[in-house]
């Protein structure tokens, strides 16, 4: 996606309606993790999971 993102000529009207549509996906998936997913994990896992969690979280983003 990056890559077709970096292609957009934002003059065009069909690639500013691609861009909006991208922006749009973008804040849903993050609201999703910051309103839904994140509170739940934090009263659902105890600490040593939550530990567990963010260390494989940083193993996977170097």
């Amino acid at each position: 996606m990056t890559a077709e993102l970096a292609a957009l000529n934002l003059t065009d009207p069909a690639d500013v309606q691609t861009l909006t549509e991208a922006v749009q996906e973008l804040h849903h998936h993050i609201a999703k993790e910051e309103d839904g997913l994140f509170p739940a994990s934090l009263t659902a896992l105890s600490g040593e999971e939550w530990n567990a969690a963010m260390a494989a979280w940083r193993k996977a983003h170097p």
